[in-house]
């Protein structure tokens, strides 16, 4: 697994909605594009928002969001595929067949 490394500057410099706007922008860019030095730019910007003093004291669920997010663009950027997401558990157990159900 690849290490975790948040970036030097912890993104104070560029302000928390800039670096969410900026992020925002190189998703969709790479979406048209597939460049991976874009892959790259945006695992930067998800190191400096996990930096960021606002996700430090987060208490919303942002820095799970951010470190998914970030697992998933390394190895983007590394290897130039997706990661395979992994399937969350359903919350109230409403996917799951019924023992009564027949096929």
């Amino acid at each position: 697994m690849l290490e975790r490394r948040v970036h030097p500057r912890g993104g104070t410099a560029l302000g928390w909605e800039t670096l969410e706007y900026s992020l925002q922008f190189l998703m969709t860019r790479f979406a048209r594009s597939g460049d991976p030095r874009v892959a790259h730019m945006v695992v930067e910007h998800l190191e400096m928002l996990l930096g960021h003093p606002r996700i430090r004291s987060d208490e919303t669920g942002l820095r799970e969001l951010y470190t998914r997010l970030l697992d998933h663009w390394r190895e983007l950027a590394t290897t130039g595929k997706p990661s395979r997401p992994r399937p969350s558990p359903p919350a109230n157990g409403a996917d799951r067949p019924s023992a009564s159900s027949s096929p």
